[in-house]
């Protein structure tokens, strides 16, 4: 009887240590994390700024000019920084199940930054994910529990993708499109060519559009992660599923990510945001 009953405490105290530690390195990763947020946004200025004009999107390809006015970014505040809350699901290989996130995110045009800040639940385990792009540096870390690594890079493959991503998700606070680190080429009526240059390092991608002027899709050449944990460049698309205005500015609202595979189509990502804040440089409490 004694026995099983210092069995059972070894077990009560052994349980009681496991979530202990767990909520100090979740409390260690997050506050490594709200850091790293105060110092990309420390220097921002906040409140609204200079009028985007029409005579500043004047050298862009016209479907580039076009989708400014229809997001009703032109005669609007530029969009020095933004804020986005979003809620998704996510999975690391077509074979895996989905996983329900929620995120908040973000950006700063000059230098171009952002940090991507997921929770979600990994088989009723918290998982919590942070990607960024700062200093023309790109990273990606990811904890069981805020205690265990499961994705954990950074090097020239990984600043490759969160420098595309960086280009892809401007289409968040579109003012940034007629920014100086990124540049234009014509294409057609419905789709242009960026090229976004940071710290001496570029990508570029390709982007359509509809009639309207409204994104349809962008696509680019992005370094894919393959399970023996090397690289290979590969084709990567996020087409637009819906639309919706924050504040007076409409924007993409909803869209999927997709790795374009020899093996097949494989859709790792759906995100859909649910607000946005512009030109307030500050973390969500």
């Amino acid at each position: 009887m004694k026995i099983a009953l210092f069995i059972i405490l070894g077990v009560l105290v052994a349980v009681i240590l496991i979530i202990l530690v767990a909520a100090f390195n979740t409390y260690r990763f997050n506050r490594k994390v709200e850091a790293e947020i105060d110092g990309i946004l420390a220097d921002q200025p906040r409140g609204d700024g200079e009028i985007l004009t029409a005579v500043d999107i004047e050298h862009l390809p016209p479907v580039v000019q076009k989708h400014l006015r229809y997001s009703g970014a032109v005669g609007r505040p530029k969009m020095s920084s933004a804020r986005v809350q979003q809620t998704g699901r996510i999975r690391t290989a077509a074979e895996q199940p989905w996983m329900e996130f929620t995120a908040d995110e973000y950006y700063t045009t000059d230098p171009p930054h952002f940090l991507w800040q997921a929770k979600a639940t990994f088989f009723g385990i918290p998982l919590t994910i942070r990607d960024r792009l700062i200093e023309g540096e790109g990273e990606i870390l990811g904890k069981v529990a805020a205690t265990i690594p499961v994705a954990v890079g950074s090097g020239p493959e990984l600043t490759q993708g969160a420098m595309l991503r960086y280009l892809n998700e401007v289409m968040f606070f579109p003012s940034a499109f007629a920014s100086e680190s990124i540049t234009w080429e014509a294409v057609d009526e419905t789709s242009a060519r960026s090229t976004f240059s940071d710290n001496g390092q570029q990508v570029s991608a390709m982007w359509y559009f509809d009639d309207d002027g409204r994104i349809v899709n962008m696509v680019g050449e992005r370094y894919y992660s393959q399970p023996d944990g090397t690289y290979s460049m590969e084709t990567w698309e996020t087409p637009i599923t819906d639309y919706a205005e924050f504040d007076g500015i409409r924007i993409p609202s909803a869209g999927v990510g997709i790795w374009k595979l020899d093996a097949g189509d494989f859709t790792y990502v759906e995100i859909n945001i649910q607000e946005i804040e512009y030109n307030n440089p500050q973390r969500f409490e």
